[in-house]
Parts: structure tokens; C-alpha cells; sequence
């Protein structure tokens, strides 16, 4: 079978190097599994002119694929919504192919196991060979059955076969950890844990061996978890929810450290998704973020199913912040200015011929950090003690925005009233024109070859210019 597309919504997708699946390509193998009941395996190193790079068609379940597993060592694992995983491996006599032809060799219901519904997800611990190999899988009622072999791992030389993936039998299920469907398992080998998610909105932390739950973690927004990943150089847990809400957990102190909303779901009664119709209702539905994975140390990437997008997210740690305190009300810009060539008149001014509430000489590698409020005033801050060192104090009407012209050594501001005002930090002069008959909301610097404008945007409709 070598049918290029599922015929059904494609559910999951498995990438394996294995070398005993492939020989003579540069890669892996990729596995695709389908609402179409089928999995099919792909060649994506091949050559891009053929049409069809499917090699092989796994036909077998009954339901809905869900999850996949691969084992490292020859085979494949893969469940359903019709109850049952099954595994797949080689046929033998076939290794000189350029891929391998994979056979189901077992069926294992999860009816024993205590579930009467189908599995959503699956972790594998252990591969290779002489290792004792435990799966676990994650049903649609909450309950996480682990499977092992029948008579455990011969003690052999490292030449020796690998288990029997055919001799997976129930080992434990545990019923007592979720209320609603597991939706994702993640082992973290070293410390011999496994974190499921579910549709319960909350996130269990277990002992991988004795399904002894140590941490359980609930949503405080009352939506599901949807994304999970480990983070092994600082041993702390991330997660993702539905509401786009990022989670970074230390399960030692079983404390949160850090979370924030670093993406905002899309509102299914807002005007723009009620004119896009049915397809953006539906696209409103789906999670703001899901599917967390490392692309290499402090790199995330997640999915973002509203968009049909992915995003790169950069972990960043012991960063450190400071409050500037002093305005009484919102403020509306913040500007740096580099220092001056003040001249020799300038810089031997005293205090007293200096207003010092609008300024006073300064350093020339000095650099002042100005802010804006609606207070009425502006400030400039010491970066190094984080004190107020002078203010600018606004006497006519309401600043409603700021920006620098640095290469003046000036701060323009635009006013309620709809005057431009432009000053003078070092020498303390003001001048003032109107342009608009309503709120100046916006400036803009716009240098060009001959001249040099300001652009100010008003409330008014209106676009000001000037030299």
C-alpha cells in the first residue's frame, strides 16, 4: 500500500532512527497515525522527485490512532480508540531491503487491565537490549495501566537478543490518579518519575514504579494542561495550558517558580472570529498553546492551534529587576538619551544660575533614563542607585506621550490639548507650538537625506509635520 495521503485527520506523528528499520538512507523513518484507523511510515530522505513517499501502509486497528511509541530496538507500538495498543515489528528475512516491512505481532486489550475505554497516550521506559522495558498507557477514564514482560530480561552478553516484545503482559493499573482521560505521559528516566496529564485540569507527578503520586499539581484556571516537558539541567517541570499560561514547577519544594501568559487565545465571542464564521468559531475552540518539546537547551517550541503555527520560546533564568518609584500615576513613556558635548560655558555653570528642578550639567559619557506619566512629569533616574535625580514638571496640560531626539539632546512630548512640546534636560528650555485640536496620542522621528521631520499623530484625524 502506498497511498500518499490519510484519508482521515492525522492524530500523531513518530519519528524514528532506528537502524533496523532503514538501510542506506541518510535518515529515519516517519510515522503517521490516522482518525483513518491506519498508520502509515514515510520516507522523507528520499528522493523529492518520486510522488509517493509512503512505504508502507500498517492497517490493523479499528479505531482512531491516538498514540505511538517506539521501543529503540526493532519495533514500534501503537493504540487506538478500539482498546487495544499493538506492536510492531520486521519481518525477518527482509534486513537487506532498503526498508523494512513491519508486521503486527501482538494485540493487547486494556480490558484486563480493568478500563473499559480506549488509550490516549503511552511512555515507554527502557530500550535496547537487557533492559527490562515497562509501557505505560494512559486511558480515556483516567486510569494509567503499566505492561511488562512476561518473564522479565534474560541475563546474557551485550550480544544477546532483545525481549520478546511479544511476551508484554499487565503488570499494575492505577486507577486513583485522575477522574478524566489521560491526556499525555512523560517519563523522566533519571528520577524515575512519570507525569500525566489530564482532562481534569490538573498534572500528576508519580513514582514510575509504585504509581505513588508525590505531586499533584491543579490549574488554578480551571482549563487542561496541554502541554509538558522536563527540564533536566535545572530538574524543574513546564507546562503549557489551554489559556496559553506557561507553568514552571519545582517538584522538590513543590513550589510554582515562574508563570505567565505568553500567548492570548483568541476570544469565540469577539466580533472578527463572529464574522469569520464557522471555521474561526471553530479555530477559537481549539487550545491557545499545546505540545511543548526542547529544540535544544533553553529552547522551547510549541504549537499554537489557533494560528496553525509554531513559536520558539527562549528559557530565561536569574534575571534580575529594579522599580523606579515615584510617579503618582500611569506611565506613558519611557526614553534614553546618551550624553551631550556640553560646552565649556555650559559645564561651569553654578547651581545657582541652573534651575535644578529642570536639570543640571552632567558627565559626558553619561547617560539619562527619562520617564513619563500622566502626573504631569517627567523624570530622570539614577540607573545605579535607582533614585529619582531630577524632575521636568509640566505646567499647561496632560502628557500623553514622549519621545527622544537624542542627537538634540532634546525630549519631545505631546500634550491633551494638542500642543508639541520640545525640552531641554541639560539647560532647561521649553518650547511649545500647537498642531491639533484634539489629544497628540503618537510622535515620530523621521530623518531623511535633506531634513529632518517630526510626525505627530492626534485623536483629531489628523497627521502633523514639522522641521
Amino acid at each position: 500500500a502506498t497511498a500518499r495521503n490519510h484519508q482521515g485527520a492525522v492524530t500523531t506523528l513518530m519519528y524514528s532512527c532506528d537502524p533496523l528499520f532503514s538501510v542506506g538512507t541518510s535518515g529515519g523513518l516517519l510515522f503517521t497515525g490516522s482518525a483513518d484507523r491506519t498508520i502509515k511510515v514515510w520516507d522523507i530522505w528520499g528522493d523529492q522527485q518520486q510522488e509517493e513517499t509512503c512505504v508502507q501502509t500498517l492497517v490493523g486497528h479499528g479505531a482512531t490512532v491516538t498514540a505511538m511509541v517506539d521501543s529503540g530496538y526493532g519495533s514500534i507500538i501503537t493504540c487506538a480508540c478500539d482498546c487495544t495498543f499493538r506492536i510492531w515489528q520486521p519481518l525477518a528475512g527482509r534486513e537487506m531491503l532498503l526498508h523494512a516491512f513491519f508486521s503486527c505481532t501482538q494485540t493487547v486489550s486494556l480490558a484486563p487491565s480493568g478500563s473499559e475505554s480506549w488509550a490516549n497516550s503511552m511512555a515507554l521506559m527502557g530500550s535496547g537490549i537487557n533492559q527490562q522495558w515497562s509501557l505505560y498507557v494512559g486511558d480515556a477514564v483516567g486510569h494509567i495501566s503499566v505492561f511488562q514482560h512476561r518473564n522479565g530480561t534474560s541475563e546474557g552478553s551485550a550480544a544477546a537478543p532483545p525481549p520478546d516484545m511479544k511476551d508484554l503482559v499487565l503488570h499494575q493499573a492505577w486507577t486513583h490518579l485522575h477522574s478524566l482521560g489521560v491526556t499525555a505521559l512523560e517519563l523522566v528516566i533519571e528520577h524515575n518519575f512519570l507525569i500525566s496529564l489530564s482532562f481534569d485540569c490538573t498534572c500528576a507527578v508519580i513514582d514510575a514504579s509504585t504509581g505513588t503520586p508525590f505531586l499533584k499539581v491543579e490549574n488554578p484556571r480551571h482549563v487542561r494542561y496541554t502541554g509538558v516537558v522536563w527540564d533536566s539541567h535545572q530538574d524543574q517541570l513546564i507546562l503549557c495550558d489551554h489559556a496559553g499560561y506557561f507553568q514552571a514547577w519545582n517538584t522538590f519544594t513543590e513550589h510554582v517558580i515562574a508563570s505567565r501568559q505568553v500567548v492570548t487565545p483568541m476570544d469565540v465571542h469577539s466580533p472578527a472570529v463572529v464574522r469569520g464564521g464557522a471555521h474561526a468559531r471553530a479555530a477559537a475552540l481549539l487550545p491557545a498553546v499545546t505540545n511543548l518539546t526542547w529544540l535544544y537547551p533553553g529552547t522551547l517550541i510549541c504549537l499554537r492551534p489557533q494560528q496553525g503555527s509554531m513559536q520558539q520560546w527562549k528559557v530565561a533564568r536569574e534575571l534580575t529587576s529594579f522599580e523606579y518609584v515615584g510617579h503618582t500615576d500611569e506611565v506613558v513613556a519611557i526614553a534614553l538619551i546618551p550624553a551631550p558635548q556640553i560646552s565649556e560655558k555650559t559645564a561651569s555653570m553654578s547651581e545657582e544660575t541652573m534651575n535644578p528642578a529642570l536639570g543640571s550639567p552632567r558627565k559626558n559619557d553619561e547617560v539619562m533614563l527619562f520617564s513619563a506619566s500622566l502626573d504631569n512629569t517627567m523624570r530622570c533616574w539614577d540607573e545605579y542607585d535607582v533614585t529619582e535625580r531630577f524632575r521636568m514638571k509640566e505646567e499647561e496640560s496632560e502628557i500623553s506621550c514622549m519621545i527622544p531626539l537624542s542627537h538634540l539632546n532634546l525630549l519631545v512630548t505631546g500634550n491633551d490639548d494638542g500642543s508639541i512640546r520640545w525640552w531641554n534636560p541639560d539647560l532647561g528650555s521649553l518650547t511649545s507650538a500647537t498642531h491639533h485640536d484634539n489629544t497628540v496620542c503618537c510622535l515620530a522621528h523621521a530623518p531623511t537625506s535633506r531634513e529632518e521631520y517630526l510626525l505627530s499623530g492626534s485623536y483629531d484625524g489628523s497627521i502633523g509635520e514639522s522641521q
